[in-house]
């Protein structure tokens, strides 16, 4: 989600439902949840030149190229503009010094691999 529009998203969600629950590495991202739901929101930015990345307490972290293309999916009846698949699959792909971040990439490249 685009930086500059997360609090009005923050309150939008905790208006219909949502908890806050920040996990306490978190850097670059947040999370929120309700009941059994939970939904970690990645912060964006854009460069002068146009480039997306995500705002970190120290520097940057890039996106794959194509991250950011006209991909579309649908939930429940909403369309929206979502993140490439491919781009998702390299991202997960990277090595990662944290071990709890490397962990989740892995369960999240394993699901990311029954897509289409």
């Amino acid at each position: 989600m685009w930086l500059k529009v997360y609090e009005q998203v923050a309150a939008l969600l905790v208006a219909n439902g949502w908890k806050h629950a920040p996990d306490e590495h978190e850097d670059g991202y947040t999370r929120y949840e309700r009941g059994s739901v939970r939904v970690d929101l990645a912060f964006l930015a854009r460069t002068q030149d146009g480039q997306v990345y995500t705002p970190l307490r120290e520097g940057r972290a890039a996106w794959p190229d194509g991250a950011f293309e006209n991909d579309v999916a649908e939930l429940l009846g909403v369309r929206a503009r979502v993140i490439s698949l491919r781009a998702l699959k390299a991202d997960k792909a990277e090595v990662r010094d944290d071990p709890i971040v490397s962990a989740k990439d892995r369960t999240d490249l394993a699901t990311l691999s029954g897509l289409e």
